[in-house]
């Protein structure tokens, strides 16, 4: 997943997502082979990668939403939900570990419930507690944006 400010004549700059799909890219090839390993190799990058891909699991828009929420982690906590020596030993550590909460206080001052609230729930390591469709997401946000934390 790669994130771009672009400029829109009018409107001023916008966050554009690009190749939010790695997840779609592999279904589409064989919706019966809907695992991110191919010959032994995965496909991803590990301090991203959500514990199903990992281990080759089913994959979809939960996976990515894990993505996402690592990033958000990220860029609120200045850190990664959890580090390692090397990408070997990170994808164990996932593989061993949930994601440790988003703390109240970020990089850059205090992060609001709510907030940390979606971060966490994008990195639960049950992928079936995860957001399943963008439309999830996106009424989840609405929701916030409106005041209604209990989304």
């Amino acid at each position: 997943m790669n994130i771009f400010l672009k400029k829109v004549k009018g409107v001023g700059e916008v966050v554009k997502v690009c190749d939010f799909g790695i997840a779609k890219l592999m279904m589409d090839e064989d919706d019966s082979q809907r695992s991110l390993t191919k010959t032994g190799h995965l496909v991803g990058t590990p301090r991203y990668m959500a514990p199903e891909q990992i281990e080759g699991g089913a994959i979809g828009p939960w996976t990515d939403f894990y993505a996402l929420g690592t990033m958000l982690y990220e860029f609120l906590a200045g850190v990664t939900p959890l580090q390692a020596s090397d990408s070997q030993s990170l994808l164990y550590l996932k593989l061993r570990n949930a994601a440790p909460p988003l703390p109240e206080e970020g990089a850059t001052g205090p992060i609001p419930e709510p907030l940390r609230a979606l971060v966490d729930g994008l990195l639960l390591s049950d992928p079936q507690k995860r957001a399943h469709k963008t439309e999830d997401l996106a009424n989840w946000l609405i929701s916030m944006a409106e005041g209604n934390f209990d989304a």
